[in-house]
């Protein structure tokens, strides 16, 4: 079977913050009070209770030990998807399924192995962890494990979707400074407000206050991080500013005029604008009052991409360091060195560990990244001052999980965010939150954007 692509693995276990994807796995009874898998991966020893249903997260999907010696997944309709009996004639056997250390998925009947993913008398990476998982990746559902760089594959339900084919248009008047744009990353600082730095360690961030994402030798880019109406255990960026050599452009999703070039609004050239000091500004898409934007440094030394939308007055921001540039980075978005676990490093060197505690993570690592009085030229104040926007870490509250919202708020987030996601696990998680803190469904359609 053809390998899958399997980039998201790393990145999610940082965003769950779970400590060891080899820890027991947790579970809830969200799916109709059905056992329900937390996170995304089963990890061993498991037994498979007879008929008792097993839900991936979004309720999608289970599998379940049947009594008659049958491993079943089924979607959530109940509708068959895949069977043990399909490779395995002799299941009506089966008196138990164990997933077991070291990673493998084995059937008995008694005490004889009737059926097993891997050999017991071979030795593999298989032989030192294992994850079971039953997930959606790239749209097709998976049950497999995934370690090192080799996943194995039980079954899959197909090969994942091709691409959307993106219609033919005109090309727009291409301004001579302003050559295509590369490809934009994806958001690094989004939703109420979750981080996930480029190089793959995830955290919540729910501060009030003016930060810095990213800095380095001619450049910023800075965000606004505002409390959410009603909800103080949440925030969300409504605006982002950037220093491109000498000049500055921002991103303003609560007032107009939203997009401005050194405190004018910006005049775009079709869909791109040349910067007096060399870089550029690309409108990358528009639906309804949502808007796409990539701001690119001169030489492509460095990009920033934006989401925004006018209507919930939301920013989520992404960064990345061009090809070949090997300037420092840092910020509350990390080095981008490639090594997730020192992206918690304090303005002042500090490293703080990637367990860092909610005191440490906001009293010692997020003031450290709080922009100054200097810095306050960069933004616009359309009300109150750089003053009122001064972070505090006293305020901020301990973030809620989501076991803490209640069974409706966990289902209709699931139901606005399944529709979304198309099978990219991180957007879910993130989608699920946001919609359960804030009761606002259009942070589904921005995780869509």
């Amino acid at each position: 079977m053809t390998s899958l692509r399997w980039l998201a693995c790393s990145a999610l276990a940082a965003l769950l913050h779970v400590a060891s994807p080899h820890a027991n796995a947790q579970f809830t009874q969200d799916c109709s009070g059905e056992k329900t898998l937390q996170f995304y991966a089963l990890s061993a020893p498991y037994d498979f209770v007879v008929d008792e249903k097993l839900y991936t997260f979004d309720c999608g999907h289970y599998i379940v030990f049947q009594s008659d010696g049958n491993l079943v997944v089924y979607n959530g309709n109940d509708e068959v998807q895949w069977g043990l009996n399909e490779i395995n004639s002799d299941f009506g056997r089966n008196t138990a399924v164990r997933f077991e250390t070291p990673g493998r998925l084995v059937a008995y009947a008694g005490s004889d192995v009737t059926w097993s993913t891997l050999d017991p008398t071979t030795t593999s990476v298989y032989d030192q962890y294992g994850s079971l998982q039953l997930e959606w990746f790239y749209g097709r559902l998976v049950l497999g494990f995934f370690e090192a760089d080799e996943p194995r594959v039980i079954w899959s339900s197909d090969d994942p979707p091709s691409e959307p084919e993106v219609p033919p248009t005109d090309p727009p008047t291409t301004p001579t400074n302003c050559p295509e744009p590369p490809a934009p990353p994806p958001p690094h600082s989004y939703g109420d407000v979750h981080i996930r730095t480029p190089d793959g360690l995830a955290y919540a961030f729910q501060a009030t206050g003016e930060f810095i994402l990213s800095q380095f030798s001619g450049g910023l880019v800075l965000a606004r991080q505002e409390a959410i109406p009603g909800r103080p255990h949440a925030s969300i960026n409504t605006a982002a500013s950037m220093l491109v050599e000498d000049d500055v452009v921002g991103f303003y999703a609560k007032d107009a005029p939203h997009v401005t070039v050194n405190g004018s609004a910006a005049t775009m050239d079709g869909d791109r604008m040349g910067l007096a000091g060399g870089g550029c500004l690309y409108l990358l898409g528009q639906r309804g009052e949502k808007q796409r934007y990539l701001v690119v440094w001169p030489g492509g030394d460095f990009s920033s991409s934006v989401i925004m939308n006018t209507s919930n007055g939301i920013v989520n921001i992404g960064v990345a360091r061009g090809e070949g540039a090997s300037f420092t980075v840092e910020g509350l978005l990390g080095n981008l060195d490639g090594d997730p676990s020192n992206d918690l490093t304090t303005s002042g060197g500090e490293v703080l560990s990637s367990e860092v505690s909610h005191n440490d993570l906001y009293s010692r690592f997020g003031v450290s990244w709080q922009i100054d009085a200097g810095m306050a030229r960069y933004f616009r104040y359309a009300s109150g001052s750089f003053e009122s926007y001064r972070y505090d870490a006293s305020q901020v509250r301990q973030a809620r999980t989501l076991d803490s919202f209640t069974q409706a708020e966990r289902q209709a987030a699931r139901e606005a965010c399944r529709r979304v996601s198309e099978g990219d696990r991180t957007v879910f998680r993130a989608c699920l939150y946001d919609v359960a803190a804030t009761g606002d469904l259009s942070f589904a359609d921005l995780a869509a954007t």
